[in-house]
């Protein structure tokens, strides 16, 4: 063992403490948070070196360098040799390095067997924050508080007072008013809307305005945009000739009329995918002049779809493609 390491891990096994069940338990996962954090950028899908410590097979097979972890012997493992800053090779690059703390926890990880995380269905992937189940979390104790009147309140409340805080006082009246109304529709409430509210003195007046509020097209309209501002929906191709997209507003209108129909979000996400896939149907009128109401809606799925022949393009490309 080199002598720079030999004394970078005396002084790692000095500050590590003595491990127990309760701290062997928690291991796994804080130091694969480790790894994502200052490893994974790199040593992932990147695959430098020709390391992957997205998992322990990957981790133990290491990279170019060799083994990156020996289980049971930190000394032998190339990982904490780099950590440590203890030979040439220092890792991360370019950075104050990793705190002391976290080489600590990675030493007594490895020290520890170099556990992994156990997984869910045995798949890696399923560890992942969006592949877990939720899970309902316990309201905070403070619930009993009278400012609290939902369990939202209760996890506000609570982070406030650990943060030696105390909630603002209660909108008035006008000032909520005004709120909803910009919140739900984007515009302030009309002087007829605004008198009708603050004449309304029962205990659901609130809860009225903001059904009203949600019930209205301008609801569509207003949360519409962001998703049309993610999808980069504009009127027109962009580029030098700017094509004018004369059908565009199609797909707008689809959209607004998705949130004030509420939508679920799964099937408004499938229909801009594949609309015509998973819904298709033909056109035959089946003895009728008109389309049966079941291939009516099928058809207007697939104005979600058209979202793909929005995309910014010059129309040079275009003119070229049909001279062909």
């Amino acid at each position: 063992m080199r002598p720079s390491l030999c004394r970078a891990l005396t002084m790692w096994v000095c500050a590590a403490p003595m491990l127990s069940a309760a701290t062997t338990e928690s291991l796994p996962r804080a130091a694969k948070r480790i790894l994502e954090i200052h490893c994974v950028a790199c040593h992932g899908e990147a695959r430098m070196s020709g390391l992957d410590l997205r998992s322990r097979k990957s981790a133990l097979e290491g990279g170019t360098r060799g083994a990156a972890i020996v289980p049971g012997d930190p000394s032998s493992s190339l990982l904490l040799d780099a950590v440590l800053g203890a030979g040439q090779l220092k890792m991360p690059p370019a950075s104050s390095g990793i705190p002391d703390a976290d080489i600590t926890t990675l030493g007594n990880w490895i020290a520890a067997g170099a556990p992994w995380p156990e997984t869910e269905g045995g798949s890696e992937q399923s560890q992942w924050w969006s592949f877990k189940k939720p899970e309902r979390p316990v309201v905070p104790p403070v619930a009993e508080d009278p400012w609290v009147r939902t369990p939202i309140d209760a996890f506000v409340l609570a982070r406030l007072r650990e943060q030696g805080l105390e909630p603002a006082a209660a909108a008035g009246r006008r000032t909520l008013l005004r709120r909803a109304y910009f919140d739900l529709h984007g515009l302030p409430p009309s002087p007829e809307d605004a008198d009708r509210f603050l004449r309304d003195e029962s205990p659901e007046a609130y809860p009225d305005l903001v059904d009203h509020l949600l019930e209205s097209e301008r609801y569509g309209e207003r949360w519409g945009r962001y998703w049309l501002d993610l999808v980069r929906y504009a009127d027109t191709s962009g580029f030098e000739t700017d094509h004018f997209y004369t059908t565009a507003w199609r797909y707008r209108d689809y959209v607004i009329e998705s949130f004030n129909r509420d939508k679920p979000f799964t099937e408004f996400v499938r229909e801009q995918i594949a609309a015509d896939e998973l819904w298709p149907t033909d056109m035959d009128l089946e003895g009728t002049l008109n389309l049966p109401p079941v291939k009516q809606e099928n058809v207007h799925r697939r104005i979600g779809t058209s979202l793909f022949t929005l995309g910014a393009f010059p129309m040079g490309i275009i003119y070229l493609s049909a001279q062909m």
